[in-house]
């Protein structure tokens, strides 16, 4: 598909989206925007304003003092399938090295999950992030809390009336794949420091969307190179961005980037030969400005 043809698609989603919203009775619905407010740090995950949500559209809005950075996202469980047993499993496809255990792993968050997305954020400024919640339970992850000895995460209970808040996004990204099946990025060439993204996964697989600073003049060939181990690391920084979202969902991320030149990537490997998408071609430059 074209270019343009992909940009069509994608806005017509976010305007089913709107239109599904409008068609919900008025007398069934709240107007006032859902934004939680969460603190992740090493010493724990807190989200007071996330035990009790109604359906709709909620942004958290997450924040950490951790020089290291924070990750957190949302999920939510399969019908029968364990907690414990899916941060166990999440924890080994994030933090050991092994392909093969990785590769298992991953097949039980498949199995067991839905991963409806999240942020990657550095200490410099609070990120957000966008989902629909239908009613039911779901779980606010801090991600980097699965490396050590307890998991840090919020229960979460959806329901009562439906709120029609929703954020209208500035720009569009859809994470596709080409006609070889390789997984690609059609996204702006530029956005401002402080935008909103749709991101739309329409891979077969989870995706992420980082960005990561990387110095003037770095072109996608560069990138290209990286990942072929024939150059050197182009990279001046840490990522920010958006965690993992399942094939057929999407999320609005509200960056806050510094102003430069950026690479936006995706680091999720493919389930059968675990090599990454970044690793695949899925990597493309943005300026931010």
């Amino acid at each position: 598909m074209t270019k343009p043809v992909f940009r069509t698609l994608a806005v017509a989603a976010a305007l089913a989206a709107t239109a599904a919203l409008v068609a919900v009775p008025a007398s069934a619905t709240v107007t006032r925007a859902q934004v939680v407010p969460v603190t992740a740090n090493p010493d724990g995950l807190a989200a007071p304003g996330a035990a009790s949500l109604r359906p709709g559209v909620a942004t958290f809005q997450v924040s950490t003092s951790d020089q290291a950075g924070r990750e957190v996202g949302l999920v939510r469980l399969q019908p029968g399938a364990e907690l414990n047993v899916l941060l166990q499993n999440l924890a080994t496809v994030l933090f050991n090295n092994d392909l093969e255990a990785k590769k298992q792993a991953g097949a039980v968050v498949y199995r067991d999950s839905v991963l409806l997305g999240g942020v990657v954020l550095q200490s410099r400024a609070a990120q957000s992030f966008s989902v629909w919640l239908n009613p039911g339970t779901y779980y606010l992850v801090d991600y980097r809390s699965l490396a050590g000895p307890a998991a840090a995460y919020q229960q979460i209970t959806v329901q009562g009336r439906r709120s029609t808040a929703i954020p209208w996004p500035d720009h569009v990204v859809v994470q596709y794949e080409n006609a070889e099946g390789a997984p690609r990025f059609l996204a702006p060439q530029a956005i401002a420091p402080h935008s909103k993204l749709l991101i739309i996964n329409r891979t077969s697989q989870m995706a992420d969307s980082l960005f990561l600073p990387v110095r003037p003049g770095t072109t996608d060939e560069d990138i290209t190179k990286f990942f072929a181990g024939q150059a050197a690391p182009p990279f001046i920084g840490g990522p920010q961005g958006a965690l993992p979202a399942f094939s057929g969902y999407s999320q609005v991320l509200h960056v806050d980037l510094a102003p430069g030149r950026y690479v936006l990537l995706s680091f999720v490997g493919d389930r059968t030969t675990g090599a990454s998408g970044a690793a695949r071609g899925m990597h493309t430059i943005v300026d931010v400005r």
